[in-house]
């Protein structure tokens, strides 16, 4: 039997992580600014406009924790906690516990189950195909459509606005 006398392998530094794995930084890195700027910024400059007076015609003053204290003063305040978690337990139960209960009863159905699944789907689908059918016939129709409508009404040609390559592209 032969024992290994080898030495384990040293696990990699810092600097060998971040050389090995710099191109993903780079292609990583926009996501974040991204990121950053739409969700982190506001999360910070809200917190520090709590800390001021801001009345939009003066410059913010910095008041401290006073705004704290006036607003756990105000006896309406413990209502809106109130009304907002009970709008939220109502949009819970009703947005999740009650779809998927009635999911389970519907996939455990023997006769009907197509039926059901239509007269539950046909609401979520029906106002983006109207919405479709409107846009293409009522909007961007060659003959008829609102657009050529008011092209014609300034006396110029009507433009094949789908079914052109020029004009459905930019």
């Amino acid at each position: 039997m032969s024992v290994d006398t080898s030495t384990p392998a040293r696990p990699a530094s810092r600097v060998q992580i971040i050389k090995r794995n710099i191109i993903a930084y780079v292609f990583l890195a926009p996501a974040l600014i991204i990121f950053a700027t739409f969700s982190w910024y506001p999360i910070i400059n809200g917190l520090l406009i709590s800390f001021q007076r801001v009345n939009l015609i003066d410059p913010p003053e910095w008041i401290g924790l006073r705004n704290f204290q006036t607003l756990f003063a105000d006896p309406n305040f413990a209502i809106a906690w109130q009304n907002a978690a009970y709008f939220t337990l109502l949009g819970l139960l009703l947005g999740f516990l009650v779809p998927i209960i009635l999911a389970v009863l519907i996939s455990e159905m023997k006769h009907g189950k197509s039926y059901f699944r239509l007269a539950f789907y046909a609401p979520v689908i029906i106002p983006p195909m109207a919405s479709l059918i409107l846009w293409k016939m009522g909007l961007y129709n060659t003959d008829w459509g609102l657009l050529n409508g008011a092209l014609k009404l300034i006396g110029a040609a009507p433009i094949r606005w789908l079914d052109s390559t020029q004009s459905a592209m930019p």
